[in-house]
């Protein structure tokens, strides 16, 4: 995992991390056991996903 820092906001941040079960991710990120992390960490909803895109030559 890998994590950014936003320059214009230090409260924002990224966290970049590979997925091998985009299901299973989207259940945990909406899992109400969650949500004492989340307010914990102050996170903000909605949580944002990112794919990579592959561009094609």
């Amino acid at each position: 995992m890998k994590t950014f820092q936003d320059a214009d906001n230090a409260n924002s941040v990224v966290l970049v991390f590979e997925v091998t079960n985009m299901e299973k991710f989207q259940s945990i990120l909406n899992d109400p056991s969650t949500e004492a992390l989340k307010t914990k960490h102050t996170v903000k909803d909605p949580i944002k996903v990112s794919m990579p895109v592959k561009v094609q030559p």
